[in-house]
């Protein structure tokens, strides 16, 4: 919040509004609105004052929500990945089956590269037939355009428009 829309909410300033009476002379004038002007300055810096300490509340208190709800997330980050770690740390990782001697680890492997080509040529086929898709698309549109209408056609079609 912003210090002025703070100072609209304070309200006015209620000793300072309509006191002013009209002097006697100018000197006196001088000295009057010499004090109004200290007072309004000291309840001025007074709202000032109010509004750094209510600022500053606000932000404690928004550290404070933010540090407990990091530590809510590390704390169920910490007990929602301990059996994940645990069944990652049992189970052999496929660096460590390649690396073994025996022909069936290296048959998965060689499967599983036979399945990522063949996912790769679908996309690649998936891709292309989007892309032909687009230029006839785009070539229907073209020949579309480049159709000429005939004169009375044309006066026909801008009557009908216009109308």
């Amino acid at each position: 919040m912003s210090l002025s829309r703070h100072l609209l909410q304070q309200g006015p300033i209620e000793s300072t509004t309509n006191s002013w009476k009209p002097p006697r002379n100018p000197k006196e004038g001088n000295r009057q609105l010499a004090l109004l002007r200290r007072d309004y300055g000291r309840q001025l810096k007074q709202i000032r004052k109010d509004y750094i300490n209510e600022m500053e509340l606000q932000r404690i208190e928004k550290l404070r929500k933010d540090t407990a709800r990091k530590e809510a997330l590390r704390i169920a980050n910490e007990e929602g990945d301990w059996p994940r770690t645990r069944r990652r740390r049992q189970r052999p990782s496929r660096g460590r089956l390649l690396n073994r001697s025996s022909g069936r680890c290296w048959k998965i492997a060689r499967i599983q590269m036979k399945e990522r080509a063949e996912k790769l040529g679908h996309w690649r086929m998936r891709e292309k037939k989007i892309e032909e898709q687009k230029k006839e698309k785009k070539e229907i549109l073209r020949r579309q355009s480049s159709k000429w209408i005939d004169e009375p056609d044309l006066v026909k079609t801008a009557m009908n428009n216009v109308f």
